[in-house]
């Protein structure tokens, strides 16, 4: 049998309740097995979506579903995905998300044209009815949002991109090639798997992801148009970071525990959004033994962290003299190199607050639909709205 055109790999645990929508969106898309491969790795320590699975029966050869009793942490059961993955691209996402049809379009355009890697821009996004924020509580529960226009494309180079990550200190990935709710060839993650033993390293399996493949090739498109759909569930990283949450104990916290012993001295040790990406990046690159480590930016990290978690400044403090020492700083020097970049920090959050005031309402400046109880059911209306608006896919596609 041929290798599929795409692979979407859907790694979970102990989230039965979001995943088993999922993969009922992904099934619903029409698409044949010789185009479209569903690939769902299980760690989850009950039975509870090996047995829906098992109740679909045998009927459609599209699914390829691995329910392991191994004990995985994040980013192996990342790898295990992957690995099970045959299409000729590769979309990677989360347990809560799903992908809109124009997606399958994208793989087939990026084929016929050479495209190794596209990274679409968040255009639509979907919050699950237990989605809370610290700041509109649970306004945004149950709501599909969508960018009032979309519609662009560019063609980008990876080494401005990947340089003004890591000048970032690599939060986020913003700007960088993407598999995770992206469309990468699988030639250049198997590429990736070979130099460095696996897809993705450290905390951060997104991260290093778009990390590596910035690393590894030359080019790749950049698209404003909706062709995954992110969720965000209470129970998952984003929920946990909306409310505040996303932080702790590196030797307690499943994400990191394997990490902690041979956690980097230069990055703060303790679990955050922001030591986790930065911690992802700097092994990945570290890995591929590629120059661009040189450029990370310590002390933007160190900004960042003195903001956001100064409960943790011990353990800040500690990087920092780790920082100083090895690159035979000042404490003067590396102070004003830290308060450079929390002036641009600070400058960046008063920017969005004040967006924020000017348009108090959870939705801002979007457009939004309610009532959506799942993610199949926001896919389905979300598939409404782009036939309703005025964009092709292909059509933009082709004018790049």
């Amino acid at each position: 049998m041929p290798r599929p055109l795409l692979s979407v790999v859907v790694p979970t645990h102990n989230r039965a309740r979001y995943a088993t929508h999922a993969i009922r969106s992904l099934l619903s898309l029409d698409a044949s097995a010789e185009v479209l491969e569903i690939v769902v790795h299980d760690t989850s320590n009950n039975a509870e979506l090996r047995d829906w699975v098992e109740s679909l029966g045998n009927v459609d050869a599209r699914l390829r579903y691995t329910h392991s009793t191994d004990s995985l942490d994040l980013t192996q059961n990342h790898n295990r995905a992957l690995a099970m993955a045959s299409g000729r691209y590769v979309c990677l996402i989360g347990d809560d998300d799903t992908i809109l049809p124009d997606m399958l379009t994208l793989a087939h355009f990026a084929e016929a044209h050479g495209v190794e890697c596209v990274a679409p821009r968040v255009v639509a996004n979907y919050a699950w009815p237990d989605f809370v924020s610290r700041t509109f509580g649970s306004a945004h529960a149950g709501r599909l949002y969508f960018a009032k226009s979309y519609g662009g494309v560019e063609k980008k180079q990876t080494g401005p991109a990947l340089s003004a990550s890591l000048k970032r200190a690599a939060q986020g990935t913003e700007g960088l090639p993407k598999l995770y709710h992206g469309l990468v060839r699988s030639d250049v993650i198997e590429a990736i798997r070979a130099k460095t033993g696996n897809y993705v390293h450290g905390a951060s399996p997104d991260v290093s992801a778009a990390i590596a493949i910035a690393a590894s090739i030359e080019k790749f498109v950049e698209l404003e148009f909706p062709v995954t759909l992110p969720g965000a569930s209470g129970g998952s990283n984003t929920g946990a970071s909306a409310m505040g949450k996303h932080k702790g104990d590196l030797h307690v916290t499943r994400q990191t525990a394997r990490y902690a012993s041979t956690w980097p001295a230069l990055i703060p040790a303790f679990y955050s959004v922001e030591t986790v990406w930065a911690h992802a990046a700097c092994v990945t690159l570290q890995l591929l033994k590629h120059s661009a480590l040189d450029q990370f930016n310590y002390p933007e990290l160190y900004a960042q962290c003195l903001i956001r978690h100064r409960t943790d400044a011990s353990h800040i403090i500690h990087s920092m003299k780790q920082y100083k020492d090895a690159h035979s700083l000042s404490t003067l020097s590396l102070g004003l190199k830290c308060a450079l970049s929390a002036t641009g920090i600070t400058s960046r959050e008063v920017g969005r607050l004040a967006a924020r005031a000017l348009t108090p309402t959870a939705a801002g400046n979007r457009r939004h639909f309610d009532g959506l109880e799942t993610v199949a059911e926001a896919q389905s209306r979300a598939i409404d709205v782009v036939a309703s608006d005025d964009v092709n896919l292909v059509e933009l596609l082709n004018k790049e």
